[in-house]
């Protein structure tokens, strides 16, 4: 049970720990009780390369270049996920709505700029999972056909969305403290941002923006 008395970056920590026993407190930033979760949370991934072995940190403007690289680069990957097959599915997806829509003034994807991340790409709440039943939000295409491929292969996954970039923290171990790092991150971020996945709950049928149903 969780221990709420502790601070919360202290909690992120040892459930990190716990997840991965590889890692060791020296592994992480000193706790600042000044500092937010989600702060010290970010200060892990940027000052800590060893923090990339354990959480994919992806930015969308570059999504199609390194999320391979990331993903097959975590500790906990023992075999490497073929993922190009989805990759290509998606980018090959967006380049052909985009040339379908080219020439309409009202599309969503107007440039291949926006198809990588512009301001213009990101509409209010298109860091959520939950996005707006009119428009099709090419964040919330991305993570779904990525996160179908990775649970399809035996991995929880951990899911943060954001403006400008996903994090996803993969799992193949038993799943209850997986479900309590996702409270924290729920208290850190939103619930709205913040999703689990488990393999025992997988099927394709829980994602709406499968290329296949477009």
């Amino acid at each position: 049970m969780l221990c709420f008395a502790m601070h919360e970056s202290q909690l992120l920590r040892d459930l990190l720990i716990y997840i991965f026993p590889q890692l060791q407190p020296q592994d992480f930033p000193h706790i600042d009780l000044e500092q937010s979760s989600d702060a010290w949370f970010e200060t892990w991934l940027n000052q800590h390369r060893l923090a990339h072995q354990y959480v994919i940190d992806c930015d969308y403007q570059d999504w199609a270049n390194s999320f391979d690289l990331q993903l097959n680069f975590l500790d906990v990957i023992k075999k490497p996920i073929p993922i190009d097959s989805t990759l290509d599915e998606i980018y090959e997806f967006f380049e052909q709505f985009e040339a379908e829509d080219f020439e309409d003034q009202d599309a969503y994807i107007e440039d291949e700029d926006a198809l990588h991340g512009n301001d213009e790409f990101l509409e209010p709440y298109s860091h959520y999972f939950e996005p707006s039943d009119d428009v099709l939000e090419p964040t919330v295409v991305i993570v779904e056909n990525l996160l179908n491929c990775i649970l399809s292969h035996g991995y929880h996954v951990l899911a943060i969305m954001h403006p400008y970039k996903f994090q996803f923290i993969l799992s193949d171990q038993k799943s209850s403290a997986l479900t309590d790092l996702s409270v924290l991150f729920e208290d850190a971020y939103s619930p709205q941002q913040v999703r689990l996945f488990l393999t025992d709950d997988y099927s394709h049928h829980q994602f709406a923006h499968l290329i296949g149903k477009l």
